[in-house]
């Protein structure tokens, strides 16, 4: 059953009741309006974790063999290796940003409660397969980064698929000052391998409100809603209030036609 919040309502557990890795820690979020690049937003994790990163100074990034989401002979309606820099919607400011950076899209936020994202373009795209490779930059382990799609031009609302490497994961549909869990609020899945330097994540929005989540080949969360069957895509990234440090790069975007 889906959840709906107003921004800002928050709650703490008792240490004693402090989330492990097989349960879902308690996040909250609110989205406010008016922002493009960079949206303001409230989040508040109940709990604290202390995790001591594995993470490889020579990462492999995941790449689209990894995810047997994709299917070649898909008709692709987007693809960006972010070679040329005049595509995305970048933003700086003096905590967070979007750049360019090495062929890719970099996203970093140096404090908490913050969700930035960034799109190609404003076109419409409706029964649509989306797919990039995540670079983890020893970003905190509960730091989200995932993609979006949907989003209404007049109103900012959308569908975000968002993951962290810890495991976290959930599909969220957001408008202005409003969100709603379309799962079982924020879940842990031990498919999504924990702190891996990259990771290859893929998600599809189909015409009759299928909405699936997949990491590195793996199907995570399937749910239906039918608000927004067509809209922009993009990526994104935010933090909680408990985390206050995220470093990703984004890199071969894709977009192809559902069947």
């Amino acid at each position: 059953m889906s959840q709906s919040h107003e921004p800002l309502q928050m709650k703490d557990q008792p240490a004693s009741a402090r989330p492990v890795r097989s349960r879902s820690p308690w996040l909250f979020l609110g989205l406010a309006a008016g922002c493009v690049a960079i949206i303001c937003l409230g989040i508040a994790v109940a709990g604290a974790f202390v995790f001591t990163s594995t993470q490889s100074k020579d990462c492999v990034p995941a790449t689209s063999a990894q995810s047997s989401a994709v299917n070649p002979q898909r008709h692709v309606l987007f693809a960006d290796d972010f070679s040329d820099t005049g595509v995305w919607s970048i933003s700086s400011e003096p905590d967070q940003s979007i750049q360019y950076l090495d062929d890719g899209l970099n996203m970093k936020i140096n404090l908490p409660k913050s969700l930035i994202i960034s799109s190609p373009n404003i076109e419409t795209y409706e029964n649509v397969h989306l797919e990039v490779t995540v670079t983890n930059h020893n970003s905190d382990p509960q730091a989200l980064f995932g993609l979006f799609c949907n989003q209404q031009q007049d109103t900012g609302a959308l569908y975000a698929f968002a993951v962290a490497p810890y495991g976290i994961y959930s599909i969220v549909r957001m408008v202005p000052h409003e969100w709603t869990f379309l799962s079982k609020d924020w879940e842990i899945s031990d498919q999504i391998a924990e702190n891996r330097c990259s990771y290859r994540v893929a998600v599809d929005c189909g015409a009759d409100g299928a909405l699936t989540l997949y990491v590195d080949g793996q199907r995570i969360l399937s749910v239906t809603d039918t608000t927004y069957t067509s809209g922009s895509v993009g990526l994104l990234s935010w933090t909680g209030s408990s985390v206050d440090h995220l470093d990703y790069t984004f890199d071969d975007f894709l977009v192809t036609e559902l069947p």
